[in-house]
């Protein structure tokens, strides 16, 4: 029956598309997500990525206009020397203006290859903004739900700690009565000030964090408790894949276009140039029209077009074969998302009910020590045990939050359309 219940919760958590679950689902606390808004928003890296996109979709658009003519105008100066038996030396000075335009006709349909590859790349650069802003999220996710960890964890030892100081307590009594050696209380205050220690390193642990979390220029986090529970559901459906590997698909594909205008380039070229020269300036009768049509076709050029042709070709074996592993990798790590949250979720179940039982027992073994029915060891035993049971809940439900993250990454959404 419980076998039954966590197949169908989380095969409900991998395909809903509903705001709200049959099991209850609470909607997500806006604080979280005005936190992820404020990551992205100060994320320098997604800033020089989008200007990057910018500058791709000026190079596609300068590709598709290699299809017009390039026209240029210049003004100028002419100066000659005559030289004649009777004259002698003679020099005419004329102002002179010009207008060209040149056009090609035909280069073997590597100006198509280029403006493909540079379409091909800007998609690429699109999907790496998008893929840019869910590492930030995730990122940014984990900042926040590793600082929620710490807190606990700091939670705990600070419990833990209080749990030693009570037994410290107990054992000075109980010594003063003769009841236990000397050697017990000394054990007590050791284990004491070693706890002590351990409360201090989780103090480092969290201002190590807070460190983490404003190197993204986010000074203060809003969110303050846990976000995400047992009964979350995700919105998977609608998502495609993750847009890394989709960039590199595009990569790949802008890198085949490549190849192929360098390999295209051996073809013929056909080109077309008209210009018209008037000198001197302002002198209509003067002016000179001239045309050319040329086939060019290369014979020989010291095997630069094919090097550069067999480059982009290995380059782009060498990027498809890196978008065929990121498929298959994305794949596995698809199936294992799913799996992660499936345990983590058996995890955050058991290692709730363990805490109780260990909290029950705690109470118990204490009576028995305090009644000198229970050694000191044994007793320490019973609080590591105690505490133990606290940080497998709090390690179990970081796991659960990060996998959920983890999951809305590999299919391409953010945090907003994907927690329901």
């Amino acid at each position: 029956m419980k076998n039954c219940f966590l197949k169908a919760f989380i095969s409900f958590c991998l395909v809903s598309v509903s705001a709200t679950s049959a099991l209850g689902a609470e909607s997500v606390p806006p604080g979280f997500l005005q936190d992820l808004e404020l990551f992205r928003q100060r994320s320098l890296t997604i800033r020089t990525e989008v200007e990057k996109l910018s500058a791709d979709r000026v190079t596609a658009l300068s590709r598709i206009l290699q299809v017009t003519p390039s026209i240029s105008a210049g003004v100028g100066k002419h100066e000659e020397h005559a030289y004649s038996d009777s004259s002698g030396k003679g020099k005419l000075i004329y102002d002179y203006w010009r207008l060209s335009a040149d056009w090609n006709l035909f280069k073997g349909f590597s100006d198509y290859h280029a403006w493909r590859a540079a379409e091909s790349q800007k998609a690429a650069q699109g999907y790496q903004v998008r893929s840019e802003e869910l590492r930030t999220e995730l990122e940014g996710s984990k900042v926040i739900f590793n600082r929620l960890y710490l807190r606990d964890v700091r939670q705990a030892q600070e419990e833990l700690l209080k749990l030693k100081q009570e037994t410290m307590r107990i054992g000075r009594d109980r010594y003063k009565q003769g009841k236990i050696p000397l050697q017990d209380v000394t054990k007590m205050e050791v284990d004491f000030s070693q706890q002590l220690n351990v409360l201090r390193q989780s103090e480092i642990d969290l201002a190590q964090n807070e460190a983490a979390y404003k190197a993204f220029f986010v000074d203060e986090l809003q969110t303050k408790e846990w976000p995400l529970t047992e009964t979350q559901s995700l919105a998977l459906s609608e998502g495609e894949g993750s847009f890394a590997t989709k960039r590199l698909k595009e990569a790949a594909s802008s890198l085949e276009h490549s190849w192929k205008a360098a390999r295209n380039l051996h073809l013929p070229s056909l080109d077309f140039q008209v210009s018209y020269k008037e000198l001197p300036m302002r002198s209509p009768n003067t002016g000179t029209w001239a045309g050319t049509l040329e086939l060019s076709i290369p014979l020989w050029s010291r095997f630069e077009l094919t090097s550069a042709a067999a480059q982009g070709y290995a380059r782009f074996v060498e990027a498809e074969g890196l978008a065929g592993n990121a498929d298959r990798e994305e794949t596995l790590r698809r199936e294992f998302v799913k799996k992660k949250i499936k345990l983590s979720f058996e995890n955050i179940k058991e290692s709730r009910l363990n805490q109780e039982k260990s909290d029950r027992l705690y109470r118990d073994m204490l009576r028995s020590f305090q009644l000198g029915r229970l050694p000191t060891n044994d007793l320490f035993i019973e609080q590591s045990r105690k505490i133990d049971s606290l940080l497998l809940f709090t390690r179990s439900r970081l796991s659960f939050h990060e996998s959920l993250m983890e999951a809305c990454a590999l299919w391409g959404l953010s945090a907003k359309s994907c927690l329901r």
